[in-house]
């Protein structure tokens, strides 16, 4: 039986710069994605509410882990200023060893320390 991939390509578009570059570094500071890789001004095309639609967008590439993936899903969605933002995750079939273990050990939560578990905080 094969392994399930461990590592995705998450993709999502922002209406502005400043709104991807705010979604990048959330979901990075939270360890939910190793590295966010931000793409100026593509123009969408698309229907939407019955109507033809166009704009200028920023498309956003993450990568995670299979096992942060939910999470970071269920977190891009709360932050996403669009009523049904665009998340597409496509498994990663092949990957540099090193640079798999480098997006796991980027996406692992950082571990609790009893000060942090006292004050509620958590990585």
């Amino acid at each position: 039986m094969e392994q399930a991939p461990t590592l995705w390509l998450v993709w999502s578009n922002a209406p502005s710069e400043a709104i991807a570059q705010q979604l990048a570094h959330t979901l990075l500071a939270e360890r939910l994605v190793a590295c966010a890789h931000l793409f100026p001004g593509g123009r969408s095309i698309y229907h939407w509410q019955g109507q033809l639609e166009e704009s200028v967008e920023w498309t956003l590439m993450f990568k995670t882990t299979a096992e942060r993936y939910p999470a970071m899903v269920e977190r891009l969605r709360g932050l996403h200023p669009h009523e049904t933002p665009e998340i597409l995750a496509t498994p990663v079939v092949a990957a540099d060893p090193r640079y798999a273990a480098w997006v796991i050990e980027s996406t692992a939560p950082l571990p609790v320390t009893p000060e942090d578990a006292r004050s509620g905080a958590h990585g």
